[in-house]
């Protein structure tokens, strides 16, 4: 029960910071308007005001590991210890994975993110 409590709790954290927050903060470093035309504005994160900084490709990303959140928490069994360090590796190596990308493409959503890796990794190694 605690597992699917932390995991309801990170998906709203989740869905709220990349589709809901809004702010006129801008940590932009890689701003490259060329390559966001050449694909088609699927990772167009600009905007003047208080916006949401999130492009389409990071929501899409939102969305997929929310979906691995919940995987994790329908069949993680805390009582195995196997599929416990297995599952915290997985986890922790999809967020690491999940932070390269995000600080590549936009660095709000490396901010957005940090505070669910510190979260997994406090969780998972009882810290």
């Amino acid at each position: 029960m605690f597992i699917a409590s932390v995991s309801v709790i990170e998906i709203l954290f989740l869905n709220y910071m990349y589709f809901l927050y809004r702010t006129e903060c801008d940590f932009d470093s890689l701003r490259s308007t060329w390559f966001n035309e050449f694909m088609g504005g699927f990772l167009n994160h600009s905007g003047t005001g208080a916006v949401n900084r999130v492009c389409v490709f990071g929501k899409g990303m939102a969305i997929l590991f929310s979906a691995f959140i919940i995987a994790r928490a329908c069949f993680l069994d805390p009582t195995s210890h196997l599929s416990w360090i297995s599952w915290a590796g997985v986890t922790i190596v999809l967020d690491c994975i999940l932070l390269i990308m995000a600080s590549m493409m936009n660095t709000n959503a490396f901010v957005y993110i940090l505070p669910l890796l510190v979260g997994e990794v406090l969780f998972f190694f009882d810290i």
